[in-house]
Order: structure tokens, then C-alpha cells, then sequence
């Protein structure tokens, strides 16, 4: 009996709540917080512009968001900007925040990053979250305050602790990578993991990264292979690109090209512009589907746009060659250029190759070694064989020399096996044979300096093919 009348009191109790809720009148500002996420939210403009000439400072603010973010209005900086400094004036902490972004980007106003940290530190006094956060970033870097990364470790760890997901990351970023702090990969993976936990698609992916390098956590390819594919079922592009590596590798799964191109193509499909390169290299090479020069080059162009600096420099390529599409002296020019400034090592010597034989630009010597020996610095063969060939003459004479020597001793090869045959005897530097070569010499040397070039050919692009897919499977280290 006890227990239904109790019941009997909540459901009483209930239904007075609603219905004193019913009867709360609805003010222009939950009007226009409703429209903002409805189909319409150009609706909700005027009523928060009504609500805010009646000094409502959290209608002012959500009209600054709409103009920054060009919410049901069109975009416009300033007016944003405006509306964060009114409502800030009236102690709208979050409206402090969003002040700080906006001068410390240079948004709408000149960029000001000291009056930026001012403007988080007025935040943080108001009780707003996001100011410590953006405020930790600037310490971190030394951005219009003297840098002190331990303070700003120490101020991502409290937000951290009460479950800031992006403290959490750029806590384990600065502990796994030693940003300004100790390193303690231990614990910046318990941080990553942490995040992932609670459902942070990327962390998820990062997880699978650090159990797959064993990097603050004994290396594990099948707990790698659980994370990207968690990573994978959340929607992340990045997990199904791990994924895509895990089947092409045979990590933490059975081998299965298909299933990798298959992976590859979900990524890309979602915009991944990594994804989209590591087609192209699929397409040009053969590996893992039928080979296709047009294709390749349609997915390195994908690819390039999105800014991936090695599409970039693999679409030059193409322009150079006419691989899979015309050849554009000057559309090669254009892109090795641009990957060259994104520190594409291979652009580079590219580039110093157009600069030196004038392909899309005029020919300029000096700038060719300038880039050949930026490319050298960063470890490409050629360009440090050309720049050690500039430095120091007596090796440019030996290069000559050792390339010179390789042709003539394979054409001794044929002198001697004429000799062996009852032709012409004796090589090019032995004066007992015939100074005179006949007809079938002739032949034999064109033949054996054609296989000869051809081997060489053969080589070198073997050699290519091998630095590439090693360098496109290459980790990268970036959280």
C-alpha cells in the first residue's frame, strides 16, 4: 500500500513539473535555439537579434556564432567579432573566449596575441573551460606569452581530468613526442587510450598506431588491428586507411590485397587524401589490381588537391613523362614546385631537373643546384651524387670515369666471346687484337650495349619501385 501511494506522489509530482514547464513562456532565445538546429535557421536570426537589443548576452553571443560560422546569415567576421566583445563586456565568459581566438587569428581585426592571452586569462576567471584550454595551447607554444609548457601540461591535465577530450590529446601529444616536458610515452598512451575510450573516433586510430610501434605500450599488431578497426566502425578515415595497411601487410590479419585496395578505397571515398595517393601507387605499379595509368594519375590528382605533398610530387611526374595523361612541361614545373615547398625530397630533385633543362621554366643552372642540394640534405641519392659531382671535381672526373668502364667492360665481354668463336679477338685496351671492327663486332657491340642499357634500366627501376612502396608504408608520426 506504502509503495503506491509513493508512486502515486511521483507521477502527481511529474505531471505538476510538465505542466509548469508547458506554461514557461517561450522567449525569442529558445525560439531561436530551436530553429538553429531545425531546418531553418535563418529563422532564428531575428529573434536572437531581438533578444539581444534586450541585453540577453547568451542571444548576442549565439548571433556572433552565427556570423563566424555563416549559421542561417551570411559570414561576416566583424559583426561576429562585435557581438563576442558586447556580450563579453557584460560577463559572458564564453564570449571572452571566442574575443581571444578571433585577435589572436586575426579574424575580423588586426591579430593581437597578447590581448588574445588576456582575453583567456578574463575567460578562465569567468569560469569558462575553453579559455584554460586555448590559453595552455599559448603557453605551449610561447604564442603572445612567455612559453612555459609545464604550466600549460598542468593546466591540460586538470581540463584532462574532468574528461576534455582535446586536453587529453594534446596532453598525450606533448608526453609521447616531449613537447617542452619529459617524455612518458607510458603515459601519454594511457591519455590517447583514455580518450578512445570514450569514443574519440582519431584517438581510436592513434591507439592502433601506438600498439603497432610499440610506443609507450609493448608493440601488439592484433590490439592494433582491434583499435583501427574500432577506429574504422566509428567512422574514422584514417582507422580504414590502417586498415587498408594491416591487410596489405598481413598485420594482425591474414594478407589480403584485395581487402587492403578494397580499404584504401572506403578512405579515399571519405576524402582521404593519403588513401587516395597510396591508389595512385596501387594503379601505376600493378599492386594489388590491374595496372592503370590513367587511373593512377586520376587518383594522384585527388590527391594533390587535397594537399598531399607526395600526390603532389607524383603528379609532376606524370606531367614530365606523360604518364597516364599529356605531357606539361609546365603543369610538372607547377607541382614539383608545390610539393617541393611542402619538403618533398623527390620534388625537389625534380624540380632542379626542370630548372636545369628548362622544362616549364627557363633554364637557370644556379637554381637548379639549389634545390638538387636541398633535396641532397633530406637524403635523395641522385641530387647528392650531382651536388657531390658540383664540389668536388675529382669526383665528377671519377664518375665519368666508373660509368665509362662499365660500358667498355661489358663490351670486352663481347670481344672476348667473339674470340672464344672464332671472331674478333682481344678487348678495346688489349693492342694484340684487331684495331679494325667488322660488321658482325659492330652488331654484337649495339646488341650487347643495348641489353646492357636495358639491365640498367630494368635495375634502376626495380630500385624505384622498392624505395616507393617501402616509403608510402613508412609510420607517420604525426597526432
Amino acid at each position: 500500500m506504502r509503495s503506491k501511494i509513493f508512486y502515486g506522489v511521483v507521477i502527481v509530482a511529474l505531471w505538476c513539473v510538465n505542466s509548469v514547464r508547458a506554461a514557461e513562456p517561450q522567449t525569442p532565445l529558445r525560439q531561436a535555439m530551436k530553429l538553429l538546429s531545425s531546418a531553418t535557421p535563418s529563422e532564428a536570426i531575428p529573434l536572437l537579434i531581438e533578444a539581444g537589443r534586450a541585453g540577453d548576452a547568451e542571444a548576442i553571443f549565439q548571433l556572433g556564432k552565427c556570423y563566424l560560422d555563416a549559421i542561417g546569415i551570411e559570414k561576416n567576421d566583424e559583426k561576429a567579432l562585435a557581438c563576442f566583445r558586447r556580450a563579453a563586456n557584460q560577463g559572458h565568459a564564453a564570449s571572452m573566449t571566442h574575443v581571444g581566438m578571433m585577435v589572436g587569428q586575426g579574424l575580423g581585426t588586426k591579430v593581437d596575441r597578447e590581448l588574445a592571452v588576456t582575453c583567456y586569462q578574463r575567460a578562465i576567471e569567468a569560469g569558462d573551460p575553453r579559455g584554460m584550454f586555448h590559453l595552455a595551447l599559448c603557453l605551449r607554444d610561447g604564442t603572445g606569452v612567455t612559453r612555459d609548457a609545464q604550466k600549460a601540461a598542468g593546466y591540460f591535465e586538470k581540463l584532462a581530468n574532468d574528461h576534455d577530450i582535446a586536453a587529453m590529446v594534446q596532453l598525450g601529444d606533448m608526453l609521447i613526442n616531449a613537447r617542452g616536458i619529459p617524455k612518458d610515452s607510458s603515459a601519454g598512451f594511457r591519455w590517447f587510450q583514455k580518450a578512445a575510450e570514450l569514443g574519440e573516433p582519431a584517438c581510436m586510430t592513434v591507439v592502433g598506431m601506438l600498439y603497432e610501434d610499440g610506443e609507450g605500450v609493448p608493440a601488439d599488431s592484433n590490439q592494433a588491428f582491434i583499435w583501427y578497426r574500432k577506429a574504422m566502425d566509428a567512422g574514422d578515415s584514417d582507422g580504414m586507411f590502417q586498415l587498408g595497411k594491416c591487410y596489405w601487410k598481413g598485420m594482425g590479419c591474414v594478407a589480403n590485397r584485395k581487402e587492403s585496395v578494397a580499404w584504401f578505397h572506403k578512405a579515399a571515398n571519405a576524402n582521404h587524401a593519403r588513401s587516395m595517393m597510396f591508389l595512385g601507387v596501387m594503379y601505376e605499379e600493378g599492386e594489388g589490381v590491374t595496372q592503370d595509368l590513367e587511373v593512377a594519375f586520376s587518383w594522384f590528382e585527388k590527391s594533390a588537391e587535397l594537399g598531399d605533398s607526395q600526390a603532389m610530387s607524383k603528379l609532376g611526374h606524370c606531367y614530365m613523362h606523360g604518364q597516364g595523361t599529356a605531357e606539361d612541361f609546365a603543369q610538372a614545373f607547377a607541382w614539383n614546385r608545390k610539393a617541393a615547398l611542402a619538403q618533398d625530397r623527390h620534388a625537389m630533385h625534380n624540380l632542379g631537373m626542370c630548372y636545369a633543362n628548362g622544362l616549364g621554366v627557363k633554364k637557370n643552372p644556379k637554381t637548379a643546384m639549389t634545390w638538387f642540394r636541398k633535396a641532397a640534405k633530406l637524403g635523395h641519392p641522385e641530387s647528392q651524387i650531382f651536388v657531390r659531382a658540383e664540389d668536388d671535381p675529382n669526383f665528377a672526373v671519377m664518375l665519368a670515369a666508373q660509368e665509362l668502364l662499365e660500358i667498355v667492360g661489358e663490351v670486352n665481354d663481347v670481344f672476348d666471346s667473339l674470340g672464344a668463336s672464332g671472331g674478333d679477338s682481344g678487348s678495346l685496351f688489349n693492342p694484340q687484337g684487331s684495331p679494325m671492327m667488322n660488321s658482325q663486332t659492330q652488331a654484337a657491340i649495339r646488341e650487347q650495349t643495348q641489353r646492357y642499357e636495358e639491365r640498367r634500366a630494368a635495375e634502376a627501376a626495380q630500385a624505384a619501385h622498392n624505395e616507393k612502396m617501402d616509403a608510402h608504408f613508412d609510420r607517420m608520426q604525426n597526432f
